[in-house]
């Protein structure tokens, strides 16, 4: 049950919820090596029903940087046995579509990662993200196998699924062999597969991946309004949230003030829009920032906000993202199971205030978002601290 803290939790209150979302995201990886997708992270968990749901790749990759850094900050080595057995368990061995370059393979999808093992759909949004995940546990590991994956994959990213005007399709369906029709949405959520490529360029110098990230960014930034708010994905808070972490981490990465800027617009767009509650954002605004009232709201978009909040607060010193992120947090606080001692949500995060099993399920994202925005409020405090 949701905890009913109306403060901001205590530095020490703060680490020790960290820490038990560490551990669930540890004990929500599949280390039955018979599994076909062994190595992976479940993508959530069914309280009502006692089961985990089915691995994405697009999850378990992005949670793999979350692990990189508290493998960095506690050299705990159950987190880097976890992040390899993903990347080199999982990733290489059940997901990628490659077999030696042998000619029947569907060279649409060669090199890419499926969904997950038995899903023959290939995503741009699932590689991307996997791009960034597999660089991240590479400047770890320095496996140069691991940076050659990444290659691959965005190598299959820019000349196969990206657009003359820099969008990229959505998905290619190899059964039977063609891309999606919502591939002509082009939508925006790819800002952060263009985050994703400026990784790589970090690391290779490659300057294909550079050049592919600005033109996806340009794209981007076509759809945003003046007042922060994007085309192409329907109001949904979750996309137009991704859009602007790709955005915002480019911009880092490049040192263009236009992509943080653009990203600040959209966050506060968000900050200064009504709230389904105190630090919960609704699922949908529409394009004047008014919400589609729904009975469910995601709790991984608060920590998304959060997230964001807390990075433009660090380099803005705002206090209305201070306040925004200190909400959101809490509201996640308050949401995360401390009590139960159910393995399958000790220490984790609803999907949802729920409608359905879906809305209360237990994702992993939500977990991820959770940590990141704790670490980025423990540098708060140390900063408060030293000043």
């Amino acid at each position: 049950m949701p905890s009913k803290e109306k403060s901001m939790p205590s530095q020490y209150e703060l680490i020790t919820a960290k820490g038990l979302a560490v551990e669930w995201i540890l004990k929500d990886q599949i280390t039955d090596p018979s599994n076909p997708d062994y190595g992976a992270y479940w993508g959530a968990y069914y309280p009502s029903q006692g089961k985990y749901q089915e691995p994405y790749m697009e999850t378990a990759s992005f949670t793999l940087p979350t692990m990189v850094r508290c493998y960095l900050q506690t050299k705990d080595d159950r987190l880097l046995k976890s992040v390899n057995l993903c990347v080199n368990g999982w990733m290489k061995k059940a997901l990628q579509y490659k077999d030696h370059g042998h000619p029947q393979l569907d060279k649409n999808a060669y090199g890419a990662l499926k969904h997950n093992s038995y899903t023959p759909r290939f995503f741009t949004f699932d590689n991307g993200e996997a791009v960034r995940g597999v660089v991240f546990v590479y400047r770890l590991t320095k496996d140069w196998s691991q940076l050659q994956l990444a290659g691959e994959i965005a190598e299959w990213l820019i000349d196969v699924m990206q657009n003359p005007d820099g969008s990229f399709k959505t998905n290619y369906d190899l059964h039977p062999g063609k891309f999606d029709t919502y591939s002509d949405v082009k939508p925006v959520y790819h800002g952060r597969t263009a985050w994703s490529l400026l990784e790589l360029w970090r690391e290779t110098g490659n300057r294909k991946y550079k050049d592919a990230a600005v033109k996806a960014l340009t794209y981007v930034k076509s759809q945003q309004r003046d007042n922060g708010w994007f085309e192409t994905v329907g109001g949904l808070t979750e996309y137009m949230m991704y859009a602007a972490e790709g955005l915002y981490y480019s911009g880092k990465i490049m040192n263009n003030t236009s992509y943080v800027e653009a990203a600040m617009r959209t966050i506060r767009g968000f900050a200064r829009a009504p709230h389904k509650d105190r630090g919960d954002l609704y699922e949908f605004y529409d394009e004047n920032w008014k919400p589609f009232k729904t009975e469910w709201a995601f709790n991984s978009e608060d920590g998304q906000q959060a997230v964001m909040c807390y990075n433009l607060y660090l380099d803005k010193e705002d206090k209305e993202f201070l306040d925004e992120g200190d909400a959101c947090l809490l509201w996640l606080y308050q949401q995360q199971d401390r009590q139960s001692g159910n393995p399958g949500t000790y220490g984790g995060i609803p999907n949802s205030v729920g409608v359905t099993d879906w809305h209360t399920r237990y994702p992993i994202w939500s977990v991820k978002y959770f940590i990141d925005a704790i670490d980025l409020k423990l540098k708060i405090i140390s900063q408060e601290d030293e000043g």
